[in-house]
């Protein structure tokens, strides 16, 4: 897997009653000819560098969640952000993402409240302020479907499927399966998922814009390692900084009617640009091996 890839190496892992976090420090090097150096925001070389994959582990119940174990992905989500350039999620083994909340532990997570947001986390993934890429491996069932929905990547395997049980079970979506599939998916293949039962395979889910990797990938090894890929590629194609300025620009327009995004958009943008140093940004040939100016990614921080 990602742990013998040449360009990859784990700098910490921990495991924790099922949430397994480890960092990975990526080699900068890239042969892409779009890349270009950034620096990493003046952070030292092994944060500037770090993707954290944080895996839901308990094959035995096919990656359930208990209360503790929300509790400790929302810990870990709201950690590693600090700490890494981007996240991935994912579920141990080929057969599950995740099903959902665990039948066992049910009446003890149906008890929480809406405004526990610490330990929620899929209100932490929703509000990452760096990118999240689900790599989506076997079923996604109800709140497993929920977490993937909320990161801001979907990459998946073959094995991948869909599922929203909230209605066989009796129950309501609260982690975001009714507001947020319709928008994705569209309003009737919505309906065809959480009120008719039919799962989403990974073709389909493909089709439907739900994931986004070009090809469906055999198995979860081939599956990180596109995700390594895509986050590598951000790291050295832009700081920290701007990725994390666009990804809020676009969370927030996201939350506002097309109007209001876009008055939105224009107004953060030409704070933007009052506060550019232009003369050092656009001086002389680009791509000639010139550092990048890091003085437009200060702008962008204080937006």
């Amino acid at each position: 897997m990602y742990r013998n890839h040449e360009n990859v190496a784990v700098v910490y892992s921990n495991d924790e009653d099922g949430i397994v976090t480890e960092r990975i420090r990526t080699n900068k090097t890239s042969n892409s000819s779009s890349s270009s150096s950034n620096d990493d925001d003046g952070d030292d070389d092994d944060k500037g560098s770090l993707i954290s994959i944080i895996t839901i582990k308990d094959e035995r119940t096919m990656n359930s969640l208990t209360k503790n174990r929300m509790n400790l992905l929302a810990v870990a989500i709201k950690r590693e952000q600090e700490l890494a350039r981007c996240l991935i999620i994912t579920g141990a083994g080929e057969k599950a993402f995740s099903a959902g909340i665990n039948l066992q532990a049910a009446k003890e997570v149906f008890k929480m409240s809406e405004f526990e947001y610490d330990s929620d986390c899929v209100y932490q993934v929703e509000n990452a302020r760096v990118p999240i890429i689900a790599v989506v491996n076997g079923v996604a069932i109800n709140a497993g479907f929920e977490i993937a929905l909320a990161c801001d990547c979907l990459i998946a395997t073959k094995s991948a499927v869909f599922i929203d049980k909230h209605a066989e079970m009796g129950l309501l979506p609260s982690w975001g399966l009714s507001s947020k599939l319709s928008r994705i998916i569209g309003m009737n293949e919505a309906k065809l998922v959480s009120v008719f039962g039919v799962p989403l395979n990974a073709t389909r889910a493909k089709e439907l814009g739900l994931v986004q990797n070009e090809i469906i990938f055999e198995n979860k090894g081939d599956a990180l390692k596109e995700a390594i890929r895509i986050a590598r590629e951000m790291i050295l194609k832009s700081t920290r900084n701007n990725a994390n300025a666009l990804l809020e620009l676009i969370k927030n327009g996201a939350k506002l009617p097309f109007g209001e995004a876009r008055e939105l958009e224009r107004k953060i943008a030409f704070e933007q640009y009052r506060n550019l140093p232009l003369d050092k940004m656009f001086v002389g040939n680009r791509g000639k091996g010139k550092k990048k100016e890091k003085n437009n990614d200060v702008a962008l921080s204080k937006l």
